[in-house]
């Protein structure tokens, strides 16, 4: 028997890592990209930043980095067949930042006519899941920009993804995640098996006399679509003509001033029973001059009149230090345009991560 001159693996199907790092003065280095079928990660060119237009302020040790690098994450042919399972592994180190999307929206395939066995007399089998996990850690002054292509899933599919983040005392963390209501050409609306998602943002601080440190949870936000006969969702979601639905999630220093004006826009959204319908005199705390506050009135109402036309229904809440925004649209280029309007006007996105920071949204 021929010995094969190559050392065994032990990677399993579907494990990638991405470790960067930022190199003295300021260039963001990978440690280690790697990855196996069916999950594929592919580096794009960074994004230039320029330092003196960001809004960061490092420690003295710290530094903003020169780029901030794209990576795309893939699976082959477009999405998951179950029972596919990815495993992604991301570790940021002090000072950088990246950028996390997708090259379009990530397809789960319907579950094979292949099932696992059941034990149970009324359920005599259980259909195949695709699954993904994604567990984060971010240093202090490193920060992720999470955004991907929504999720699409197909009819009779079933797929369920756990997103766990672990942040520093001082590291940032924008994430979007949505889904779409699947192939509406084809007479798909919300027809999928079951979708479970789950995110939470985990905070590592100092223990008081030691060393180690100590992890508390943050937040914990949870969504659960099954097309079972107790499955919520679903029947509202397709009865109210809801094409796309998702969450933004914004944590850390980075992301402060994107949280505190979705908190403003909201509070300045027209509601019944109000005193005031969007007084000019609202912006008079925000420090804004009277040009400044006029152009924002003006982008205010364009967008509004733009939301009625999308069907953009939205909310948004404080949690813990983290704020939460959850919105829905009549289609997905809707809340495309939504997303966009608010990111590029307010800005962070594009002076902290570059244009890549809007990739998803194109």
């Amino acid at each position: 028997m021929v010995t094969s001159p190559f050392s065994i693996s032990n990677s399993r199907a579907g494990q990638g890592e991405i470790h960067l790092k930022l190199l003295p003065p300021n260039t963001p280095s990978f440690q280690s990209l790697n990855f196996t079928y069916p999950l594929k990660l592919v580096c794009s060119t960074p994004h230039k930043l320029y330092p003196s237009e960001s809004l960061n302020e490092p420690e003295e040790n710290s530094t903003t980095p020169a780029n901030v690098p794209l990576v795309f994450m893939l699976s082959y042919g477009g999405g998951l067949l179950p029972p596919d399972s990815i495993s992604l592994l991301i570790t940021l180190e002090h000072g950088s930042r990246l950028t996390l999307t997708t090259q379009g929206s990530t397809k789960i395939f319907p579950s094979s006519s292949t099932t696992i066995p059941s034990t149970a007399a009324n359920h005599p089998y259980i259909p195949a899941i695709a699954s993904q996990t994604l567990t984060t850690t971010i240093h202090n002054h490193a920060a992720l920009l999470l955004a991907p292509d929504p999720v699409q899933p197909f009819a009779r599919s079933h797929y369920t993804q756990h997103q766990s983040f672990t942040l520093a005392p001082l590291a940032s963390l924008c994430l979007l995640d949505w889904i779409t209501e699947g192939r509406r050409a084809r007479g798909e609306s919300w027809q999928a098996g079951s979708w479970t998602g789950k995110n939470e943002i985990w905070r590592e601080f100092p223990s008081s006399g030691c060393s180690a440190e100590k992890k508390t949870l943050m937040l914990r936000d949870a969504i659960l679509l099954d097309n079972g006969p107790q499955g919520p969702g679903q029947s509202s979601l397709q009865r109210e003509n809801i094409g796309v639905f998702g969450t933004i999630i914004l944590a850390g220093p980075l992301f402060e001033r994107l949280g505190e004006f979705f908190v403003r826009e909201f509070a300045a959204m027209p509601r019944i029973g109000g005193r005031r319908w969007g007084d000019e005199d609202d912006d008079a705390v925000d420090g804004l001059s009277e040009e400044e506050a006029k152009r924002l009135h003006s982008w205010r109402a364009k967008r509004m009149v733009q939301e009625s036309q999308d069907r953009v229904l939205w909310t948004m809440a404080k949690v813990r230090g983290s704020v939460v925004v959850k919105f829905s649209a009549a289609e997905l280029e809707g809340g495309k345009r939504w997303i966009e309007s608010i990111w590029r006007w307010e800005g962070t996105i594009g002076r902290e991560f570059g244009e890549g920071g809007f990739m998803c949204l194109r």
